[in-house]
């Protein structure tokens, strides 16, 4: 019986570029790709549909189970990437995600990798990511990276440490995101057993990269009056007036149609190299934690 090959992030690890530039092209021979199809708005593989749709929701593993296994039978490998299994949502969280997955494959040949980076541009180019969601909870990227359940997973200690609870760590294959983005991954292709097709591999590109000026970092979002609107209602503390609040149900349909009305991207403030070097230091034993356990170093 052939292998499943689990990529599960983490995500701002190089994920889209493993998805869009290596795992497609893996697709063929004894080789079948069943992860996330980029970008996220085409076509997804029904399998994929129905394999993360068990991990998530805990429903169905025992018959997606048998599938995968006729699958392996008929000497296919399968390999499936996302991210997502290890991002915690309001309705499961990542802990839940991960013991569903190890249900569904426990007892079968399988291979799990997972792409880490240094954990505090990891957190921060997540924490960009969150921003619309994070600045309405009024959370600073300090705070979310040593507290918020979201980033816990940059934590390495901890992550590895629930991995290795639920998974055989000898079968868990970690690779460098700066290896993956410098076109690094011959041992990625050894571990496929495709090295005699890595002529036929796409040439690396540069995915979901953020621009940066005067000490801000464009988010990718885009930003509206309705928006700027917003944001100056609640500065002032005028969007706590009484009359402020009878006014919403009128004006719902010009705020609409304001919300369609873009006028830029937004931007956040980046923190101060203070900052991300008083962060690195209290990182120390997570990145002390991923070169004990697989010799992955990050200075």
């Amino acid at each position: 019986m052939s292998r499943i090959f689990l990529h599960i992030g983490l995500p701002k690890t190089a994920t889209t570029t493993l998805q869009t530039d290596i795992f497609p092209y893996l697709n063929e021979g004894n080789i079948k790709y069943v992860g996330v199809r980029q970008p996220r708005s085409a076509e997804q593989n029904p399998l994929y549909k129905i394999i993360y749709g068990a991990i998530r929701n805990g429903e169905n593993i025992k018959v997606v189970r048998n599938e995968i296994i006729t699958i392996l039978k008929s000497d296919m490998s399968l390999l499936l990437s996302e991210e997502m299994i290890v991002v915690s949502e309001p309705q499961v969280n990542w802990h839940v995600k991960l013991k569903n997955l190890s249900n569904l494959v426990y007892g079968l040949d399988y291979t799990l990798i997972v792409t880490v980076r240094e954990p505090v541009s990891a957190m921060f180019s997540y924490y960009v990511e969150l921003y619309s969601q994070c600045s309405k909870e009024k959370k600073s990227f300090e705070e979310l990276a040593l507290r918020d359940q979201r980033m816990e997973i940059f934590h390495y200690e901890k992550f590895f440490h629930v991995i290795s609870s639920l998974f055989d760590i000898s079968q868990v294959f970690v690779k460098k995101f700066e290896e993956v983005i410098g076109g690094d991954v011959v041992d990625l292709y050894r571990l496929f057993g495709v090295q005699d097709k890595m002529e036929n591999i796409a040439s690396i590109s540069k995915h979901n990269s953020k621009k940066s000026a005067n000490g801000y970092v464009y988010t990718k979002k885009k930003l509206n009056i309705s928006c700027v609107m917003r944001n100056l209602l609640s500065r002032t503390g005028i969007a706590d007036f009484y009359f402020i609040n009878a006014l919403k149900k009128n004006v719902r349909p010009l705020m609409a149609t304001l919300d369609n009305l873009s006028i830029g991207v937004t931007k956040m403030a980046k923190p101060s190299d203070k900052e991300f070097e008083d962060l690195r230091l209290h990182m120390k034993k997570e990145t002390a934690a991923i070169d004990r356990l697989f010799g992955i170093k990050y200075e």
